[in-house]
Order: C-alpha cells, then sequence, then structure tokens
C-alpha cells in the first residue's frame, strides 16, 4: 500500500511539472508573438583605419593590407516609442571602440522588411545601451506602460546630458 501511494504521488508530480512546462512554453510563445513586429535588425557599416604597427608587421612577413577597410556588424533593437520611433539596443553594437566614436551609419530593417537609416540619440557606454531614432510611420513598439517608456527615455537622456 505504501509503495502504491508513492507511485502515485510521483506520477502525479510529474503530471503537475508536464502541465506547468506547457503553461510557460505557451506564455512564452505568446509573448514572442506579440513582441515580434517590435525586434528590428541593426546593420552597422563604419570606416577602420588600420594602425600603422600592424601595417608594418604585415609588411615584415611580404603581406600588404590595405590602409582602410570598410566593416559591417549585425545587432538588434527593441521599437519602444511608436510615436517617436525611438529604438533600444545595445552600445557596443552602434559604437567603434577603436575610433571612440559611433559607426558611420546604422541602417534599421523592420520585420516588415523596411530599411531606415539611424539616428543616434543617446549612447550610455556603462549600463551598454544606446537609443536610436528613425523616421517611420506605422511602426508597433513593444506593448510596456507608455509612461514608464517615456519616462525612462527622458531619465536616460537628461542623465546623459548632465553626465
Amino acid at each position: 500500500m505504501k509503495r502504491l501511494f508513492i507511485i502515485l504521488i510521483a506520477s502525479s508530480s510529474l503530471f503537475a511539472q508536464g502541465s506547468m512546462f506547457k503553461q510557460f512554453s505557451n506564455s512564452f510563445a505568446d509573448i514572442a508573438e506579440n513582441v515580434n513586429e517590435s525586434v528590428v535588425t541593426i546593420t552597422t557599416t563604419n570606416t577602420i583605419t588600420m594602425d600603422e604597427d600592424v601595417q608594418n608587421f604585415y609588411r615584415y612577413w611580404g603581406r600588404s593590407i590595405p590602409e582602410e577597410f570598410e566593416s559591417k556588424s549585425l545587432g538588434s533593437g527593441v521599437i519602444v516609442d511608436e510615436d517617436n520611433a525611438y529604438i533600444v539596443t545595445n552600445h557596443h553594437v552602434i559604437f567603434d571602440e577603436r575610433s571612440e566614436k559611433p559607426v558611420d551609419q546604422i541602417m534599421v530593417e523592420l520585420m516588415d522588411k523596411r530599411v531606415f537609416e539611424a539616428t543616434v540619440v543617446g549612447l550610455d557606454r556603462g549600463t551598454d545601451l544606446a537609443i536610436l531614432q528613425i523616421k517611420a510611420d506605422n511602426i508597433k513598439a513593444v506593448p510596456i506602460k507608455r509612461k514608464l517608456i517615456k519616462y525612462f527615455i527622458k531619465t536616460y537622456l537628461l542623465c546623459l546630458f548632465l553626465h
């Protein structure tokens, strides 16, 4: 009898965990579906000037490299304000640490395949956050409380200017 009771409890907890896992999977899928249109692809282009020491190293071994070359990178971001078309991304996606300035060109591709050039509104290396802006209509922001997003952006920009 004791064995039967233990088997019954163990099997019921397994079924309960399976139900919880299914519920979590469904919730995650619902969230992903709701924010899908707010996620963007960011492509950056930057001109890199090779250091003279690096060029000399390659020349020493009989190879030559160009003084400048074009570098492309990919990243992602999230539209957080559809009225102003603000996008939050990572600082390291749009900032070149070698030249200590933002990259030359930032292009944003929406899920509907429209592509826009973005401008940098704010940068913060410490939190690895950046705010971009595009000139676009008919976009969808992440469904977060509007007042919270506007407060976050205004506070963030104020901190950047005071910093």
